[in-house]
């Protein structure tokens, strides 16, 4: 885990987003947080675990509550920027995720972390489509 502070951590804390990689598959990354009191390595450990169960959760409901309902999957691609698609091949690729949610949370790994000491440890984890828009 990264020893420097979570300022200047590429994801924002409780955050769900929609990313594509180089090779122009979507992926979904969730970040959470977990705060310390004090920097003793069993605590800093248990927060790390709790931030990485939160931004699965995270994952989990973006999906059960946002990309299976074909109204909101069309605000969220409407709404997404930086993705080289249209936005009716967002709203398509979205879907397919939402339906092989199962096997796709299955596949959910770290991406980042952050540990602001005496504060909070962050985690992303992504999951990612195996198609190209």
């Amino acid at each position: 885990m990264a020893e420097d502070s979570c300022q200047d951590y590429g994801y924002a804390a409780s955050s769900t987003e929609i990313v594509q990689d180089a090779e122009g598959r979507l992926g979904i990354v969730a970040t959470a947080s977990a705060l310390i009191d004090m920097d003793d390595p069993e605590e800093v450990a248990a927060a790390k675990e709790e931030a990485e169960l939160l931004a699965t959760r995270r994952l989990v409901d973006f999906i059960g509550n946002q990309l299976t309902n074909t109204h909101e999957v069309e605000r969220i691609a409407s709404a997404t920027r930086g993705i080289n698609a249209s936005r009716q091949e967002l709203a398509t690729q979205m879907s397919r995720m939402a339906s092989n949610s199962a096997a796709l949370i299955k596949g959910a790994r770290i991406i980042g972390s952050c540990y602001s000491p005496g504060d909070e440890v962050r985690i992303s984890v992504s999951i990612q489509s195996s198609q190209r828009p």
